[in-house]
């Protein structure tokens, strides 16, 4: 998963999400708006997962700059939230993210299955992980074979 982590085209993706998260996280405005549009769901963990999150609050997070509560806020006239508006409303961050999350999921559910409280043997952690590769194998078609020769 490191290894994924290190090309350029993931540490890019990754990159222009913690941007946006960034912004939204350490701006208590933005906090409020996401939390009202998010149903209070704040929560980003690993890169992949943290993709994944960003993925599925994409509607949400989008619609923070549109609401009547940013444009008429000071924030809205600030350097860094026009940065992030310029991310959030362009396509590559979206189908990038959506693209990594796709092609990295079946790992992600090998993570949290050793992660979680009840440890699987290594048998089990084995098989896992060899489906993982075959399903990254499978997804990722000539462009991201990179991804499945890191693992």
């Amino acid at each position: 998963m490191e290894d994924i982590g290190k090309l350029e085209e993931v540490q890019k993706t990754i990159e222009e999400g913690k941007t946006v998260t960034g912004l939204i996280y350490n701006h208590q405005f933005m906090t409020d708006q996401f939390r009202e549009m998010n149903d209070g769901i704040t929560r980003f963990a690993t890169h992949a997962v943290a993709l994944e999150s960003l993925c599925c609050a994409k509607a949400n997070i989008m619609q923070i700059w549109t609401c009547t509560a940013y444009v008429n806020s000071e924030f809205s006239r600030m350097p860094s939230a026009h940065r992030v508006q310029k991310i959030v409303h362009g396509t590559e961050l979206w189908y990038k993210s959506e693209r990594i999350t796709y092609l990295l999921e079946h790992l992600v559910l090998v993570l949290k299955l050793v992660d979680g409280d009840t440890k699987p043997t290594m048998g089990y952690v084995y098989d896992a992980m060899d489906r993982a590769k075959l399903a990254i194998e499978q997804r990722s078609g000539e462009k991201y074979g990179t991804y499945y020769r890191k693992l």
